[in-house]
């Protein structure tokens, strides 16, 4: 059989966290099912109490062929005849306080002070109208849809469904995110509608009826969607994260303002911010290393309203750099890191505080001007680019783009873009910058499945030529295999 799913309560405040003397505590969801559970998701309330949505099967298939993943055959054997459930484990013990059964999978569901909660699937046109009630006929029918739709479903502390809608456009269940605010005034989800990274899609949702507030599609968010999706504690703002390849990617909210944001490896991870009344851009930070980083969980302090991302982070990196913050990789060669196929991989944490303050470089930042810095707010002798401040002489800190520097007397736009490319010692190849004597390079794939050689017979020579690769003066080597 598959692996065993169960839930865990620790208890923080003692060293073991489970067990006697404790008042943590696990069950074994795959107990009441002989073929097995899958849960979906779980959310504690104010109680301490679980909200578990989770799959129960009748039966288990140990042949079933589960075909292949990277060239590979998977193990053979499935869970078969799955229904669908909520329940609440109580906090003591785990015991069951009310369980119901569903009509479909409810991939994420999040808790809100009172002990109510939502719940999101993907909805697809074959599904119908479900009805999410108990036993007793109490509850909602969520309508029927003709396209695929994400599915947002309230239900009560007892586990009744109090309304059902669709909302946007959404194509499975694996980009789908959902965020809520203690209070329950503020509903966020997000989702991907035409696949990965082609159209990410964040919506704000009244958390009365269900109805759609607002929803930006404007423009795609990296490249796998969005990865999760938060809300401040006061209402007034949503937070998103994803990751994106090396080089800039302008994301534009929907009201048409538009940033860049930049990576300085293989893969970086973003985290922005949107208001939460109208949906407009707010903020965007990048961060990563020279290499890759991989993230996969944000959350928000509901006390500071802090920020914190996670991830892990592959390689020997000489340092980490999140917005204006540079960090030295204190571990680089640690023997404690952890060895798997791709290399060396770490765990990594960034916490980010969302104040509003006037950055360094600028006399003023008017609201008025729509997100877009004017050359005249910034203070002679530095620059405002992409949301950073830069003296004048600084080089761009992106790779491929460090050939690129602040020189705010250039031009009237120069204050708030960059100018260049000075090929003095770099070429300027394909909108890169290029090292004087690195050779020529060909690259396939992307992230950890990228793979590059070079060609032995030309390299950047800027004396020669600043715009393309020169050829090697006095011969180079020829692999004997292909000499003839």
């Amino acid at each position: 059989m598959e692996q065993t799913e169960f839930v865990m309560k620790l208890d923080v405040n003692s060293a073991n966290g489970v067990g006697p003397g404790t008042t943590g505590w696990f069950k074994v969801m795959d107990d009441t099912h002989p073929g097995g559970a899958a849960i979906h998701y779980s959310d504690g309330d104010a109680n301490g109490d679980l909200i578990v949505s989770y799959t129960g099967y009748a039966d288990y298939d140990p042949n079933y062929d589960n075909g292949m993943s990277w060239g590979k055959p998977l193990p053979r054997g499935a869970k078969i005849n799955g229904t669908h459930y909520l329940v609440k484990l109580a906090a003591l013990d785990g015991s069951e306080v009310w369980r119901h059964e569903v009509p479909h999978n409810l991939i994420r569901c999040r808790v809100i002070t009172t002990g109510d909660f939502f719940c999101i699937y993907s909805m697809h046109a074959d599904d119908g109208p479900l009805e999410f009630k108990d036993a007793a006929g109490n509850g909602v029918t969520m309508e029927s849809v003709t396209s695929s739709k994400t599915g947002v479903i309230k239900y009560n502390a007892a586990g009744i469904a109090q309304w059902a809608k669709p909302t946007h456009d959404s194509i499975d269940d694996k980009y789908a995110r959902i965020g809520v605010n203690r209070a329950g005034t503020l509903l966020a989800i997000t989702a991907s509608s035409e696949g990965q990274g082609a159209r990410d899609v964040i919506s704000r949702i009244n958390t009365a009826d269900g109805t759609v507030m607002w929803t930006d599609n404007a423009f795609p968010y990296g490249t796998h969607g969005f990865r999760g999706v938060e809300v401040s504690e006061d209402g007034n703002d949503i937070y998103v994260f994803g990751q994106m390849t090396e080089g800039p990617m302008e994301i534009t909210d929907m009201l048409g303002s538009t940033m860049t944001l930049n990576s300085r490896g293989s893969y970086s991870a973003f985290v922005a911010a949107f208001n939460a009344a109208d949906g407009s851009g707010k903020w965007a930070i990048d961060g990563g290393t020279g290499g890759t980083d991989y993230f996969f969980i944000l959350s928000v302090d509901a006390t500071n309203g802090d920020i914190q991302i996670g991830g892990q982070v592959y390689g020997h990196p000489e340092s980490f750099h999140w917005g204006d913050v540079t960090r030295a990789n204190a571990m680089i060669g640690s023997a404690t890191s952890v060895d798997v196929s791709n290399g060396l991989v770490r765990a990594f944490f960034a916490q980010i505080k969302p104040t509003t303050v006037l950055p360094y470089c600028l006399n003023e930042c008017s609201a008025a001007s729509a997100g877009t810095t004017q050359a005249s707010a910034v203070k002679p002798g530095h620059c405002y680019i992409d949301r950073h401040c830069y003296a004048e002489g600084d080089f761009a800190p992106y790779p491929g783009l460090h050939c690129m520097k602040c020189d705010p007397t250039k031009s009237a736009k120069a204050p708030v873009e960059w100018s260049g490319p000075d090929t003095t010692a770099h070429c300027f190849i394909g909108d890169k910058c290029i090292d004087e004597g690195t050779l020529e390079e060909v690259c396939t794939g992307s992230g950890r499945s990228r793979s590059c050689s070079t060609l032995p017979c030309s390299k950047c020579i800027p004396s020669v030529s600043g715009t393309a690769y020169s050829p090697i003066t006095g011969g180079c080597m020829v692999s004997m295999a292909h000499a003839s």
